[in-house]
């Protein structure tokens, strides 16, 4: 949500799960008006849990990596620009609107997300990396320990694969042979959080 929903449940929730990408900036703000609805309320901002969502790419393809990070970067922009001005990332292609007819039904829920991705190949890398976890599972507990580093403390992560996959499936990436066949939940578990 924007400032003003982030800022109303720093007054009266009692934890806050926020989906603002990973770049360092936008989380460091959004826990600020968290914490800034907490002292307009009389709370203290360290007795509210803090939960982050992190999209998380599932694929082994670099080029369809990188398209889905872009597609999630988008999604981001046009819902909450702001989440480009705050750190200063540049969207330097057409207006989002105009995209918009492209995709339906929108940049994080399209049906083929490489391809909705490709539509904004504009978008720079730094821009398509704030956004989304992605790689293997050494690196995406690289990016989720910057990310929290970044912040302090957080309670809670909620890695969202994405695509989703269908339930029952196996990952789509190299897994140990105990692994084979196991679905996105036992794999982040078991080698994504071990490394953190």
């Amino acid at each position: 949500g924007g400032p003003k929903p982030i800022e109303m449940a720093g007054r009266s929730a009692d934890g806050v799960f926020l989906r603002v990408g990973r770049h360092p900036e936008n989380l460091r703000t959004a826990i600020e008006r968290v914490h800034a609805g907490a002292r307009a309320a009389g709370r203290d901002p360290d007795e509210i849990g803090i939960g982050l969502i992190f999209h998380t790419v599932m694929s082994d393809d670099p080029a369809e990596i990188r398209a889905t990070a872009r597609s999630m970067a988008a999604g981001y922009y046009e819902y909450s620009p702001a989440l480009f001005e705050i750190p200063g990332l540049p969207w330097d292609g057409p207006d989002v609107e105009d995209l918009k007819k492209q995709v339906y039904p929108d940049f994080h829920h399209a049906p083929d997300l490489v391809e909705s991705g490709n539509l904004v190949s504009f978008l720079d890398d730094e821009t398509a990396d704030s956004f989304a976890l992605f790689g293997s599972a050494d690196d995406i507990a690289r990016q989720l320990r910057a990310a929290i580093e970044a912040v302090g403390r957080v309670d809670i992560v909620v890695p969202h694969p994405v695509p989703m996959p269908v339930p029952g499936s196996p990952i789509p990436r190299s897994v140990p042979p105990a692994l084979a066949g196991a679905d996105y939940k036992t794999w982040f578990a078991s080698e994504v959080m071990p490394r953190l």
